[in-house]
């Protein structure tokens, strides 16, 4: 998922239109952001794993539709000069 992705789906969340609109101090979104976009990132990919673990090998299933759904590319632009690249993957929805 890219920034753009995870800040629309921040900008749908009840608190941070709250945290906003000056009727709330604070929330994680305003916090924690770097969190909160972790976990938004794992709870779509969560939707793509089993749901039991009695079948091993529904979770190559799922490995298989996201790798079909989506393109993934990877940022290895250096970070504040220093010389190791910081993999960025964003994750982009074909079609």
């Amino acid at each position: 998922m890219t920034v753009e992705d995870v800040n629309r789906i921040r900008d749908r969340s009840d608190a941070w239109r709250a945290h906003k609109a000056g009727k709330i101090k604070s929330t994680p979104w305003a916090t924690d952001w770097s969190e909160m976009a972790r976990k938004t990132v794992f709870r779509r990919l969560s939707k793509y794993l089993p749901a039991s673990s009695d079948r091993d090998d529904r979770l190559a299933q799922a490995a298989e539709r996201i790798d079909e759904d989506y393109t993934f590319e990877i940022d290895a632009e250096p970070a504040n000069g220093n010389a190791q690249a910081q993999a960025q993957p964003t994750a982009k929805k074909r079609g």
